[in-house]
């Protein structure tokens, strides 16, 4: 196995695709779904688990605090309350997230390309399929 590494986009790209194509081979036991349900099922759970402890982390961090004690203060409804630089700032952060890169283990399978959408190689490739860059679709 080799490790990789994919930004949330591309992950959150990946699952979509897999849940969508998975959704319609149920009882598909080919070695792309195979490798498609296990990618989803043991390797995008912690990664989507980490970020969203990542984005709770930046909002916590740059959201308003009490002068003096440094309790936090929220919204009426329970929201973290932001200063302008704050807001500003935590909003920079998250989307800096984005574009953090988290390790795949590949689960390369063979596959017949033809009998996939142009989309849907994309979203496999690297993952379950060999990196497909775009001067090589063509």
């Amino acid at each position: 196995m080799t490790k990789v590494s994919k930004t949330i986009t591309q992950i959150i790209a990946f699952n979509q695709a897999a849940s969508i194509y998975l959704s319609t081979r149920k009882d598909d036991e080919s070695s792309l779904c195979k490798s498609l349900r296990l990618v989803q099922r043991k390797q995008v759970p912690p990664i989507f688990e980490s970020f969203n402890d990542e984005i709770s982390e930046a909002k916590r961090f740059h959201c308003a605090t009490e002068p003096g004690s440094g309790r936090i203060l929220r919204e009426s409804n329970g929201n973290y309350s932001y200063t302008k630089d704050g807001e500003r700032d935590m909003n920079t952060a998250v989307k800096n997230l984005a574009h953090k890169e988290y390790d795949i283990h590949q689960r390369l399978c063979d596959v017949n390309l033809d009998e996939l959408s142009i989309d849907e190689m994309f979203a496999f490739s690297g993952f379950v399929i060999e990196e497909i860059k775009e001067e090589d679709s063509l």
